[in-house]
């Protein structure tokens, strides 16, 4: 049974789209382009379907594909059905569904259009954008929703405070800690038809004052779609001029002083309507959502870097030398500085000289490869308490961090005293033939990742102690995967998280010619969880875990 209305615009996919030229875009977004790999997803149909929510491997989209034995309500404009909410099991690394799409249980989908879904990290509340129908009174402005999950349906349907009968609300997203929604609106004094807004949450649930994002984010036309990732990077679609034509995605760092926005570039942007972008900064794996080939599709997507290290490299500058010193160390070179860094009188707080000297150091280790800046060098410990010094190590420490990884080492006074008193020099002779009850630290890559956690590094603290203290001693290190995703990814999935580890360890000082590696793909699995054989997490687990062998070996 079809039923017809007459006054529906479209708003769930996007407000407003004017035709656009092909605009010339700067060489920066082109770098950018070329760092994602886009591929068409198996479960598109002859429907639209755009958006892309994953959770526990379960992916949920928007689509207006036919729903049998249903009532629904067309588009009088396009001719097609309004939209629902899906959901269907997906695998992130062969970026294939291994189910049928199936509408989701319970009361959010009905006659009226319902789109981009957000679920909590509880998995118990799902916030989503939908049209309001009171009896047969339709209000074509979209509001954004509420609904709980209990007993494995979506029920108990709520309409947010911040809705209003005379705007459109949509296309809410959370940040990391999921106290600040990022949604877009048409309301009063915005800068263009559709802005990025954003409302702080209270702990008892209630919304704080909603703001725009400002005319460094927002333009006189309009945005839309926006995504947060848990670095506080926000991806979102816009007609501005800037563009290739029709909705172009962009991106900003919300962390950067200067908010400026790039294009993404023709790879993922094109003539006609690209949007819903998303992207998981730890798999570096995400989607978008485009009507390119007519119809709209989902894509699968693949990013090579994060885009903020290529932005980062494209402005790096070529600093004077002179302000380091280079101590040549085996196969690598230990940066020391000449310059200390100042900090106010009596506390830990950096100045604004020593924030762009750490900037300078920061460029050079990048342009630098080989070169690791031994933090120490930097902070002055003469006339200061131990507590402050190592708190201002820390700080130093934590500064760099946020731009680089594996190109710094660093030691407190106390792990100096404890190093002294603590560790002595061990005979590894009898352990090269496992014949020793040296502890080995235990630790596990999480699925599809090649990072160490701060809790692995602090395991990995006693290993790095005893390599230190017996400069005899080399080390072996295997790398390996569980058995989900294909061979060859698992194979160089391995090889990255041997990079990633190795790279650790050379950052604390230990040379590069003492450590010895194998990265072996899914080839040595310890248990039963071999290809096609159901296992539990903790059971793929357990194929994971790094192997170390200390040894006395030339």
């Amino acid at each position: 049974m079809l039923r017809k209305l007459n006054k529906n615009k479209l708003f769930v996919m996007l407000f407003f789209i004017n035709a656009l030229t092909y605009c010339q875009i700067d060489s920066i977004n082109q770098r950018i382009s070329k760092n994602f790999l886009v591929e068409k997803l198996s479960f598109n149909s002859d429907a639209d379907e755009f958006g892309g929510f994953v959770i526990d491997n379960e992916m949920y989209f928007t689509s207006n594909k036919k729903v049998r034995r249903s009532v629904q309500f067309i588009n009088k404009e396009d001719k097609k059905y309004l939209y629902n909410i899906y959901k269907v099991s997906y695998d992130a690394l062969s970026k294939k569904n291994i189910s049928q799409p199936k509408l989701i249980k319970g009361v959010v989908n009905t006659k009226m259009n319902q789109s981009s879904p957000f679920i909590t990290k509880d998995k118990n509340t799902m916030y989503y954008t939908g049209s309001k129908l009171d009896g047969r009174k339709k209000n074509n402005n979209l509001r954004i929703l509420k609904a709980t999950k209990k007993n494995n349906k979506w029920s108990d349907v709520q309409d947010l405070l911040i809705n209003d009968d005379s705007y459109s609300n949509a296309h809410q997203v959370f940040n990391k800690k999921e106290n600040k929604m990022y949604f877009i609106s048409n309301r009063k004094n915005g800068l263009g038809g559709a802005d990025i807004y954003s409302v702080e949450i209270d702990i008892d649930g209630s919304f704080g004052e909603v703001k725009n994002l400002g005319p460094k984010i927002n333009s006189n036309k309009n945005e839309v779609h926006p995504f947060i990732t848990e670095d506080n990077e926000l991806y979102f679609s816009s007609n501005r001029d800037s563009g290739y034509g029709g909705l172009d995605i962009f991106y900003v760092n919300l962390n950067s002083k200067d908010k400026k926005v790039y294009n993404l570039g023709s790879l993922i942007n094109s003539k006609s309507d690209d949007f819903s972008f998303s992207m998981n900064s730890i798999t570096n794996r995400g989607f978008v959502s485009s009507n390119k080939e007519g119809n709209i599709n989902i894509y699968g997507v693949s990013q090579l870097k994060p885009v903020k290290e290529i932005i980062k490299k494209d402005s790096i500058k070529k600093i004077d030398p002179n302000f380091i010193k280079k101590i040549d160390i085996l196969d690598y070179t230990l940066v020391n500085s000449l310059n200390k860094l100042e900090f106010e009188k009596h506390t830990n707080t950096l100045s604004l000289n020593s924030e762009v000297f750490l900037d300078s150091v920061i460029n050079h280790l990048r342009l630098n490869k080989k070169n690791v800046l031994d933090v120490n060098s930097i902070v002055e410990n003469k006339n200061v308490d131990l507590k402050l010094y190592n708190q201002r190590v820390k700080i130093a420490v934590d500064y760099i961090r946020k731009s680089i990884k594996y190109s710094y080492r660093y030691i407190s006074e106390e792990d100096k005293k404890e190093d002294l008193i603590s560790n002595k020099k061990i005979n590894f002779k009898e352990y090269e033939n496992n014949s020793g009850d040296y502890e080995y630290p235990e630790v596990y890559f999480l699925y599809n990742s090649s990072y160490l956690s701060t809790e692995d590094k602090i395991k990995l603290e006693s290993l790095i102690k005893t390599l230190k203290v017996n400069p005899h001693l080399k080390i072996t290190i295997k790398t390996k995967a569980d058995s989900r995703g294909g061979n060859q990814y698992n194979l160089q999935l391995t090889i990255r998280r041997l990079h990633r580890i190795n790279e650790y360890l050379f950052s604390k000082g230990i040379a590069k010619n003492r450590i010895t590696g194998f990265a072996l793909g899914e080839n040595k699995i310890s248990n039963k969880c071999t290809n096609n054989i159901e296992c539990s997490d903790n059971q793929h687990r357990i194929n994971r875990k790094i192997e170390f062998k200390l040894s006395t070996k030339e």
